[in-house]
């Protein structure tokens, strides 16, 4: 679990990169995709000729408000098994308040529980949220490669204000919004 963390997805992807003989990419990421895009990005600037980051959801704190959601999921998956903390779940207040504000992010919500494996795979709802992307928000300011943050405003997960935020403080970034997907 421990290995469970940006930074070592980052140098996943370093590996991945090198074993297929590729010296520097465009790099980017959907959700957790974006913050190990952004991390990388960030730790070999060198390698990273364009970031995309989709719809990010933390940059430079662990365990965002956004994100916390996703414990919750993990841990009645841990206490309760996948069928009754589904169960559990999809009664509480905290899903309906999520299904109210958006009803694709609760749709996404419910679909962890559905996995093949979620039990064994609890841990990325555990312990990737508490990884930080970015450790100095001061790195960010140091990105020059052309930047796209696409966001959307309908999202719980995935705030805008997160998309608007990192666009600000990346130099050569852009900040276009998405269609919500309902």
């Amino acid at each position: 679990p421990d290995s469970f963390t940006i930074n070592s997805f980052a140098d996943d992807l370093a590996a991945w990169l090198d074993h297929l003989h590729i010296g520097n990419a465009v790099v980017g990421g959907i959700s957790m995709g974006a913050a190990v895009a952004l991390n990388f990005a960030v730790r070999r600037p060198q390698r990273t000729v364009a970031l995309v980051l989709v719809r990010p959801a933390w940059a430079t704190e662990p365990n965002p408000p956004n994100l916390q959601i996703l414990a919750t999921v993990g841990n009645l998956i841990q206490a309760h098994g996948v069928k009754r903390g589904k169960q559990i779940f999809h009664q509480s207040e905290r899903y309906r308040n999520t299904a109210n504000a958006c009803p694709d992010c609760a749709q996404s919500l419910l679909r962890q529980f559905d996995e093949p494996r979620a039990a064994d795979a609890v841990v990325r709802l555990l312990h990737i949220p508490a990884s930080t992307p970015v450790e100095d928000p001061a790195a960010l300011a140091t990105i020059s490669t052309p930047t796209l943050v696409p966001a959307s405003r309908q999202d719980t997960i995935h705030p805008y204000e997160m998309g608007r935020t990192l666009a600000e403080q990346i130099p050569t970034a852009r900040l276009i919004e998405l269609t919500p997907k309902s």
